[in-house]
C-alpha cells in the first residue's frame, strides 16, 4: 500500500508540466526523534509551523512541520510509514519553500475575539476531510490559495486516499483505493 501511495504522489509530481513543489505537513509526535531525523538523517528541508522560534524549539517533539519533499523525494517512503494514523497531508504548490512556509504558518495561527493567539490543526487529515465536505466559498478559496491539490488519507477507510482539487469555484474529491 505504501509503495502504491508513494508512486501515486511521485507520479503526479513527475507528470506536472509546470514547475511545482511537493510538500507535506506532519506532526512530529508520530515519529520518534522526528526533528533529528529531518535534520540529520533524511535531509529534507523543513520548518516548524510555529513562527516563534522559542515555541518551535520547546515543542519540537509535537510540532507540526512543513516539509519540502521536492528537496529529497527518495525520503517520501519514510514519511509514509505513519499513513493511516491521521498524521500527514500532502499537497502541490508553485510557491517556493519560504513563501509556502509563510502561508502555512498564517493558516495555523488563529486569533479569538479577545485577540489572544491560538492554533488550529487544519492540516490533520480528519480535520481537512471534514472541512472539505461542506466548505464555504471563502474557506475553499482560502485553503486552495496557491495550492494545486491535496492528498490525504480517508479518516474512515485507511486504504483510501482522498485527492482534492479546486475547479470552477468548487472543491472536487477523487477517492483512490490503495492496494497492498
Amino acid at each position: 500500500m505504501i509503495d502504491m501511495l508513494k508512486n501515486l504522489l511521485l507520479e503526479s509530481f513527475d507528470t506536472k508540466e509546470e514547475e511545482i513543489n511537493l510538500y507535506c505537513i506532519c506532526e512530529s509526535k508520530f515519529y520518534k526523534d522526528f526533528h533529528t531525523l529531518l535534520e540529520n538523517e533524511w535531509k529534507l528541508k523543513h520548518k516548524s509551523l510555529f513562527k516563534d522560534e522559542n515555541l518551535a524549539v520547546s515543542f519540537n517533539k509535537i510540532s507540526p512541520y512543513l516539509i519540502d519533499i521536492t528537496s529529497n523525494p527518495k525520503q517520501l517512503n519514510l514519511l509514509l510509514e505513519e499513513y493511516g494514523n491521521n498524521s500527514c497531508v500532502f499537497f502541490y504548490s508553485k510557491l517556493n519553500f519560504k513563501s509556502m512556509l509563510k502561508q502555512t504558518q498564517a493558516m495555523f495561527e488563529v486569533c479569538n475575539t479577545n485577540k489572544s493567539l491560538g492554533y488550529f490543526k487544519y492540516y490533520i487529515p480528519s480535520n481537512l476531510n471534514e472541512i472539505f465536505k461542506k466548505p464555504t466559498q471563502k474557506q475553499s478559496q482560502y485553503l486552495f490559495t496557491n495550492i494545486i491539490e491535496y492528498y490525504m488519507e480517508d479518516d474512515l477507510e485507511p486504504n483510501k486516499l482522498n485527492k482534492y482539487t479546486y475547479k470552477d469555484n468548487q472543491i472536487q474529491k477523487q477517492i483512490i483505493t490503495l492496494k497492498d
